[in-house]
């Protein structure tokens, strides 16, 4: 590890807030509704528009996403390895005492009097009381955090995730997450879309359709992102951030791609936005993106501590 790692796991981290702010922009629309209120798509922060879901954060402010990210990042420093009570415990402050949306499943898991009490059994009863239907694709942002991390990415990755959403495509969409922002890491590439495959079949649920869509060029077009009844699907989010990286020519071009399909926009993006700055490298992030971060110092000087942290491993 060295000084090219630091600015390349900083980097990832800054990305993840771009695209999480940028993605804001499309979040909850259709296709069509992108297509109608960004005629030429969305490019720039100065392009939101103010209705009444995205006025609650104005242009150039992160949701909860990154938060999620720079939590976990930040309990890595002080820590030094991963705390997961110290992460269930940030993650019930921060459901206690946030202004904005709470993703409903988050609501559910995180306002159960017994959570700190035991995190993953509140999360599988949660799952369970949901139907076994509940997904959450926040979860993946910081599996992704704990995969750079990790020495064993794929548990990491796996255990992150099971504090908030116990369910099956969740924990596996979790762990390719983890291993997939490893391997970026460390090993400069990310598992073909063959190898993903074969490694999915250790899972109980079928993920496999999403990977395969990945993999094509215009999967992410064919994947209905946008569909109001699953753009919630973690398996969408996973098949954004996979497509993005195995498919996209520079980072711009990808998370534009990514942001105009609409659906969970600002999640699909600010995952795909991370995976591509580990793929692309340092400078890859276009600054007027990253100057239009409202408390892009702030975030920048815990991104750059995570990156410090990482790069002194080794």
């Amino acid at each position: 590890m060295n000084n090219n790692t630091k600015a390349r796991v900083s980097n990832s981290i800054m990305a993840y807030a771009v695209g999480d702010a940028l993605g804001l922009g499309t979040e909850f629309m259709t296709l069509s509704e992108v297509k109608a209120y960004y005629p030429g798509g969305l490019h720039d922060f100065s392009q939101l528009i103010n209705d009444a879901h995205r006025c609650m954060w104005g242009h150039g402010n992160v949701t909860n996403d990154t938060y999620f990210v720079l939590l976990l990042a930040r309990i890595i420093v002080r820590r030094g390895h991963i705390s997961y009570d110290d992460f269930a415990r940030g993650m019930k402050e921060w459901y206690s005492t946030s202004r904005y949306d709470i993703p409903q499943q988050l609501r559910r898991v995180l306002g159960r009097k017994d959570y700190l009490d035991d995190p993953y059994a509140a999360a599988q009863a949660t799952w369970k009381d949901s139907g076994m239907k509940s997904e959450t694709g926040s979860v993946l942002g910081v599996a992704a955090v704990a995969g750079m991390y990790s020495d064993t990415p794929v548990e990491s990755g796996e255990k992150i995730c099971s504090l908030l959403e116990a369910g099956p495509r969740a924990r596996a969409c979790s762990s390719i997450i983890a291993l997939c922002a490893n391997e970026l890491l460390h090993k400069g590439s990310m598992p073909s879309p063959a190898d993903l495959m074969d490694f999915s079949a250790r899972f109980s649920c079928d993920i496999k359709p999403y990977i395969t869509l990945a993999a094509e060029p215009d999967g992410i077009f064919k994947a209905e992102i946008d569909d109001e009844e699953t753009y919630w699907w973690v398996r969408k989010n996973m098949c954004a951030a996979l497509w993005a990286v195995w498919n996209a020519p520079d980072f711009e071009k990808g998370l534009v791609d990514v942001i105009n399909c609409g659906g969970d926009a600002d999640t699909n993006a600010a995952l795909a936005g991370l995976m591509m700055a580990l793929k692309f490298g340092a400078g890859c992030i276009p600054a007027r993106w990253v100057d239009g971060l409202v408390d892009d110092s702030a975030i920048r000087e815990e991104a750059d501590a995570f990156g410090q942290f990482l790069a002194s491993r080794n």
